[in-house]
């Protein structure tokens, strides 16, 4: 029996057509959950849509908030999946309801997407489990960004481990909705100052995993680097690049290196 929700979608078991439908799709291709699930935490993030990019490289997204004060940019390789089959295209996607199927797999369980472009529907496929939902058009998607538009002269930067973006946006945020960042004294310093209370957090050079010096501070909002670090892995090397008032860059590999993600934000001017 299929269940048919009124958003398109339709569940239905192994023994099904479902099953058979898988192979006869424009794309298909396989991938362990957590890697997937890696790649929708850092769209979502940001959006709640977005356009997917095939072609024989890869799957490739860029994407900018509704606000068009952040974006992001997620590369996934062919070698990141199992199998990678299929001919280039470009696909509306509604990011929270993939990640709701996807959620429901192990992270170590294999997902294949088999996207049909003619009737422009993604059909997933998790072990007995076959989800089919509808594909949105990506005219009616906000157009991404031209790449060559998110390219920034930095003063500098820093590689840290994940779990110090987290301690300092956790620490900052208790103060305040904003915090400043800045790169001097062979050193990366965090400040935010509220209405009483203020913090400051200092990493010295010697104690990150790279440090490229420079004369760099800008302030950056609290709200988009709460949500960045959330979806940022545990284990992962963020490469961050600053300037002085110019957008923030915060990149990562995924995939053991098969992918990356990066968040660019832009910078609160101060007042004069």
């Amino acid at each position: 029996m299929t269940n048919v929700n009124d958003a398109g979608s339709a569940v239905s078991g192994a023994g099904s057509n479902g099953e058979r439908n898988l192979s006869n799709a424009t794309i298909v291709a396989r991938v362990d959950a957590g890697t997937l699930s890696t790649v929708i935490d850092a769209l979502s993030a940001l959006v709640t849509e977005c356009r997917l990019e095939f072609d024989d490289d890869g799957l490739s997204v860029i994407a900018t908030d509704p606000a068009v004060v952040a974006s992001v940019n997620v590369d996934l390789a062919a070698g990141a999946f199992e199998t990678y089959d299929g001919a280039n295209g470009t696909f509306g996607l509604d990011v929270e309801r993939l990640g709701t199927i996807v959620g429901l797999a192990d992270r170590d369980r294999p997902v294949t997407l088999a996207v049909d472009a003619g009737t422009r529907h993604l059909r997933v496929g998790i072990g007995e489990l076959r989800y089919e939902m509808g594909l949105l058009d990506p005219e009616t998607i906000r157009s991404p960004p031209d790449p060559t538009e998110l390219r920034f002269e930095y003063g500098g930067g820093a590689v840290l481990p994940s779990a110090t973006v987290d301690r300092f946006v956790g620490a900052t945020d208790l103060v305040a909705n904003h915090l400043s960042i800045a790169l001097a004294d062979e050193a990366l310093r965090i400040e935010a100052d509220g209405d009483v209370d203020s913090v400051s957090l200092e990493f010295e050079a010697t104690d990150l995993q790279a440090f490229t010096p420079g004369e760099a501070r800008s302030l950056y909002s609290l709200e988009y680097l709460r949500d960045m670090s959330r979806a940022i892995p545990g284990d992962a090397a963020v490469d961050l690049r600053i300037g002085t008032e110019t957008p923030i860059s915060l990149g990562f590999e995924i995939a053991d290196g098969e992918g990356s993600v990066e968040y660019v934000l832009s910078p609160r001017i101060a007042r004069k």
